[in-house]
């Protein structure tokens, strides 16, 4: 509950490789259940045929029975996060944005990882349209953090950044990842290493906004 007058800022947070290792877990699973042996740094795209090979169909059979597993149920949390979190949550109001699939049990198991790792730390949790399997609500992440008012957004996705910018001015933090790759440097999108980055540079744009 907030006790000041004065509003907070409000930032939105990715859940897979912001808050937790969806990637990860897919590598263990991709060895566990199908023993293939995937590096990190093999994943140069979030179009997930362009690592497995394949066509589209195929990397999506092995997502959804991937985000059907244990293995996908217990991700483990980003190293930092749960301490970033926390610590971004005194002064600023959180809410856990993502392209999850919303239809049980899916909601109930991101929910419930949620509540496991990140205990009353979000205003509120936001499903988004998924681009790439093109599924869930209608709204996308883009749109709903315009409906909510979200000031700054940490992500892991370069496409779904630049999305953000291309209809708010809305600052982005992207965390560094083979995926989201590239020459260019765009306005609005801060590019990090890690979450002691993300709170040093979400503290930064704190610091340069004018006086209430």
């Amino acid at each position: 509950m907030e006790t000041s007058s004065i509003p907070r800022k409000k930032i939105a947070i990715d859940i897979d490789d912001v808050l937790g290792d969806c990637v990860g877990g897919l590598i263990k699973y991709c060895q566990d259940i199908h023993n293939r042996t995937l590096a990190r740094s093999a994943f140069v795209s979030y179009h997930f045929e362009r690592v497995l090979g394949g066509p589209k169909e195929a990397a999506l059979e092995v997502l959804r029975d991937y985000t059907n597993s244990s293995h996908f149920a217990h991700i483990e949390p980003l190293p930092g996060a749960k301490e970033g979190v926390a610590d971004l949550q005194r002064t600023f109001a959180l809410y856990c944005l993502t392209s999850r699939r919303q239809g049980d049990p899916h909601k109930q198991i991101t929910l419930d990882w949620l509540a496991r790792h990140f205990p009353d730390s979000f205003c509120e949790v936001c499903f988004g349209y998924n681009e790439y399997t093109q599924t869930g609500p209608t709204l996308t992440k883009a749109q709903i953090c315009a409906q909510k008012g979200i000031d700054w957004i940490v992500e892991d996705s370069l496409e779904n950044a630049l999305r953000f910018t291309a209809e708010s001015a809305t600052s982005i933090i992207l965390i560094d990842a083979p995926w989201n790759q590239s020459s260019e440097r765009y306005d609005h999108i801060q590019r990090v290493k890690d979450w002691l980055e993300v709170v040093r540079t979400i503290r930064t744009l704190e610091n340069r906004l004018p006086a209430s």
